[in-house]
């Protein structure tokens, strides 16, 4: 399983895509459009392979978009609450 960092803002959607183990695969951007969103998914399946997906992004304007569009084709996208994650930190 693959696991890929996404950060939203208002003009692009900043991504990287990390191994099982923890290695870089890829960091790229991407338009927070459906388009752009597609395409990101091939350019991750073309360097990485088909393997699954696992996308975590704030919960924030736009995510829910983002997740709506990555899911049907085939990346499995959680929100993160940034308040409930800063109140973990701290026990990190």
């Amino acid at each position: 399983m693959l696991h890929a960092g996404l950060d939203l803002s208002r003009h692009r959607l900043d991504v990287h895509v990390m191994s099982e183990d923890g290695a870089t695969l890829k960091v790229t951007t991407a338009p927070p459009d459906r388009d752009g969103l597609r395409s990101l998914v091939r350019q991750v399946a073309r360097v990485c392979g088909t393997e699954e997906v696992l996308a975590v992004i704030e919960s924030m304007n736009g995510a829910r978009f983002v997740h709506d569009t990555l899911e049907p084709c085939g990346w499995s996208v959680e929100a993160a609450d940034a308040r409930k994650v800063n109140g973990l930190a701290p026990l990190a």
